[in-house]
């Protein structure tokens, strides 16, 4: 498998960048309640072996296999 560097904006605003590898699964331990909203990703990021979660809204960019996709914030 190969390694996703993604960069996002946190929900204060602040630029977040991480990297996660796909394949990578496991169990995200919390409330115990699944969160059913689809926009909402959860990954772990492999850098600091912790779980990150974000808004698909808030992803500015995604790299993968040396191609970055930039994405636009719609007003």
């Amino acid at each position: 498998s190969s390694f996703v560097s993604i960069t996002f904006t946190k929900a204060n605003g602040e630029e977040r960048q991480l990297t996660t590898n796909p394949k990578q699964i496991g169990e995200v331990l919390g409330t115990g309640t699944a969160c059913k909203d689809p926009a909402v990703f959860r990954i772990v990021d492999v850098k600091l072996n912790q779980w990150r979660s974000f808004r698909a809204e808030r992803v500015i960019s995604i790299k993968a296999n040396g191609t970055t996709t930039q994405f636009t914030q719609e007003a």
